[in-house]
């Protein structure tokens, strides 16, 4: 915990040092690519001309928009569910991660109006898994709850196309993948400052 909140604090202070705030969102693939939604802020910390670090917040799920409710009644030993529209639950989990960001057409042409960035991340995920089972009958059988801290690796690949200080472009991404990992499909937008 200490290793995570002295990353958090760095990755705060360094603001002052970023020449690109980028933000992103679109969709988060669990084995089919538009099963839920994520969203992405990060900022770039020139280490070299065409080389960043940049320190990542984000955020997915697959979370339905269908509700399941769970409770318990220990006086009769029985469990109820609301609405089971859903037979699975969902995912959702927020990563913060470092990246280190390369940018081949800033390495080779310094004031080109594209960018195409390949990175690695390295951080935590935070995340919580429910899983609802029925049986054949429809009748509810059990919850999982899996949720905790731990640790992540993330790659991503974006382009983007400046129009003055504004930018506007695509982000391709996989994350978590030291647990089961998603794959992240989407809209790129920021600015330089």
């Amino acid at each position: 915990m200490k290793k995570l909140i002295l990353l958090l604090t760095l990755a705060i202070n360094s603001l002052i040092f970023a020449q690109e705030i980028r933000t992103s969102i679109g969709f988060a693939g669990y084995g089919n690519p538009f099963d839920g939604l994520y969203f992405s802020f990060d900022y770039g910390i020139p280490v070299y001309n065409g080389i960043e670090i940049a320190p990542t917040f984000t955020f997915n799920t697959n979370m339905k928009y269908s509700r399941i409710k769970y409770y318990r009644n220990d006086y009769d030993n029985e469990n109820y569910i609301i609405d089971k529209k859903l037979n699975s639950g969902g995912k959702i989990s927020g990563l913060f991660e470092l990246y280190l960001l390369i940018n081949p057409i800033k390495l080779i042409h310094n004031n080109s109006k594209q960018d195409l960035y390949l990175g690695v991340g390295y951080g935590y995920s935070f995340y919580n898994h429910n899983y609802y089972n029925f049986d054949e009958n429809n009748k509810f059988i059990g919850v999982l709850n899996d949720s905790g801290i731990r640790n992540s690796l993330s790659t991503r690949i974006f382009y983007n196309y400046h129009i003055k200080k504004l930018f506007v472009g695509i982000n391709f991404g996989l994350v978590d993948l030291l647990d089961e990992g998603n794959s992240i499909l989407g809209v790129q937008f920021g600015t330089k400052l």
